[in-house]
């Protein structure tokens, strides 16, 4: 008896940690660079969504460098309109982001493991003959999630971006 117990109690905790993984981006790994996700937010993994998001997912320094700039709106790399661009990061670190050869406002949000750290919101545009802004996280962050200008809520900004 006690042989099936603990044989359910390590069936559960590696069920458990398989869930863990996967709602807090550890599968984000099997995905490529540039590929589409869905993303929901809600309070915590077993809660019910509270809103998805469709984002286009940024892994590769390269595309990290390039981001949004001169793009003329929030549309994927092949076209297709997204709610924002997903930067994901190996590890957690200081992030900077800055606003180069970028054409329209947008909102710069900063994550660790899934849960919103700060807001930059209305981040300017590169204007013509000005430095572009920069942006760098209030603590260390391993996701940073670009959306338009005031998309998501400040009720939005209380909720964990979970993986679907």
């Amino acid at each position: 008896m006690k042989k099936i117990i603990f044989r359910l109690l390590f069936v559960a905790l590696l069920f458990f940690i398989s869930y863990w993984s996967y709602a807090h981006s550890g599968w984000l790994n099997l995905k490529a660079d540039r590929q589409l996700i869905k993303l929901s937010l809600r309070q915590n993994f077993w809660a019910s969504e509270e809103r998805e998001l469709l984002v286009e997912l940024v892994k590769s320094p390269e595309s990290a460098r390039q981001g949004l700039s001169l793009r003329s709106s929030l549309t994927s790399f092949d076209g297709q309109v997204v709610d924002g661009l997903l930067f994901v990061f190996a590890k957690e670190q200081p992030l900077v982001f800055w606003m180069k050869d970028m054409l329209f406002d947008i909102d710069i949000c900063f994550l660790r493991r899934g849960q919103f750290l700060s807001c930059a919101r209305h981040a300017p545009a590169q204007k013509e003959n000005e430095a572009p802004a920069s942006f760098a996280s209030p603590a260390l962050a391993n996701m940073v999630l670009e959306t338009l200008p005031d998309f998501l809520t400040d009720d939005d900004l209380q909720l964990k971006l979970f993986f679907k």
